[in-house]
């Protein structure tokens, strides 16, 4: 059984595959706890943290769980879009990262690599060993285990889709928007931003657009998760063309799966990475 997780504000969101049917959970759940799984996170040695743990062990124990694939917060992250010349490359690639993370141990860096519908190009996800040692520490207590990005729960959604089209994916959250584009079934572009205030996009995102021409671009559709998806769905409206369907993900149907339960008390929305973690 696979179990995923990601992370918001006070809240731990959850889905337990449904064994062997790739379009089925078994359950998809939200704990609330007292402490701010995001900040917890952060931080491998708090109290905080072992509130986390724990309630992460009563589920491995309830559902019998082997794997657990999490979704790391986007800004302990660095997405950088490199040519397929500097990956076939290993001395190109070396230098890439000195650049990008110059002063930094080489050994504290851990680059993954993801293909991009344009073969020329691969999109690099980097992250810091010393930001995932809480992550590590969750995953370990299963017998195995996954970091995931982001934007890998916007691929698997998108492999699953009979006509995908162009999509626009938007992860809303707490202070951080990730966005992605996929077009041909595959991953096009992605980025994160911070902001301080909701108002605050209205000027962040299209300063933005001026350098990533992808985000104004022209998509099929628009389609919004996250905690705060409900809040910006709005206010991101005025950034595309009116005639561009825009959509929440917080349906069964239109997340793609099925669950025994068929209402919840929390917006599916938010549960989203989890659900494509499990059942990847």
């Amino acid at each position: 059984m696979n179990l995923g997780l990601n992370f918001a504000g006070n809240d731990l969101l959850f889905a337990v595959s449904a064994g062997g049917h790739v379009d089925s959970v078994h359950h998809i759940g939200r704990i609330s706890l007292a402490v701010d799984t995001r900040r917890a996170v952060r931080n491998p040695s708090s109290s905080a943290m072992g509130v986390v743990q724990s309630s992460v062990k009563d589920l491995i124990t309830k559902f019998g769980i082997q794997r657990i694939r999490i979704v790391v917060s986007p800004d302990l992250e660095s997405w950088v879009t490199v040519p397929k010349l500097v990956y076939d490359h290993v001395d190109e690639r070396e230098a890439y990262l000195s650049v990008l993370y110059h002063g930094e141990e080489r050994a504290e860096l851990v680059p993954t690599w993801h293909d991009m519908c344009n073969r020329d190009y691969k999109l690099m996800s980097i992250r810091r060993k010393p930001v995932l040692a809480a992550y590590r520490a969750i995953g370990e207590l299963a017998p195995e285990y996954d970091l995931c990005s982001e934007f890998e729960a916007g691929m698997q959604w998108i492999s699953r889709l009979s006509s995908p089209g162009g999509v626009l994916m938007i992860g809303s959250h707490n202070q951080l928007l990730t966005i992605a584009s996929y077009t041909f079934g595959g991953l096009r572009a992605a980025t994160w931003l911070r902001y301080d205030d909701p108002s605050d996009l209205r000027y962040m995102w299209p300063h933005m657009a001026e350098s990533a021409k992808w985000m104004s671009g022209i998509h099929d559709r628009v389609v919004l998760f996250g905690s705060q998806a409900w809040h910006h769905s709005e206010l991101l409206k005025g950034f595309h063309d009116p005639a561009i369907p825009i959509s929440r993900l917080d349906s069964l149907h239109l997340i793609g799966v099925a669950a025994e339960e068929k209402t919840y008390g929390f917006g599916l929305d938010e549960a989203f990475p989890a659900i494509m973690m499990a059942i990847n």
